[in-house]
C-alpha cells in the first residue's frame, strides 16, 4: 500500500466499515498533516469511529 500520497487512508476506511478506533502518527514534518484532503475524505466513511487520535 502506497503511503506517499494519503490514498491509503481512503482505502482503509472504505474497506474497514466497522473501524471504531484510528490513531495516526507522523503524517508530516513539524506536526503538519500532509494528507489533510485525504484525511477529510476518509473520515466521511467512518460511521462507527469512536476514538480518533
Amino acid at each position: 500500500m502506497n503511503i506517499l500520497d494519503g490514498n491509503f487512508l481512503i482505502q482503509i476506511t472504505t474497506h474497514c466499515i466497522k473501524l471504531s478506533s484510528l490513531r495516526l502518527h507522523n503524517l508530516g514534518l513539524a506536526g503538519k498533516c500532509n494528507y489533510m484532503h485525504n484525511l477529510v475524505s476518509a473520515l466521511r466513511h467512518c460511521k462507527n469511529l469512536k476514538d480518533f487520535r
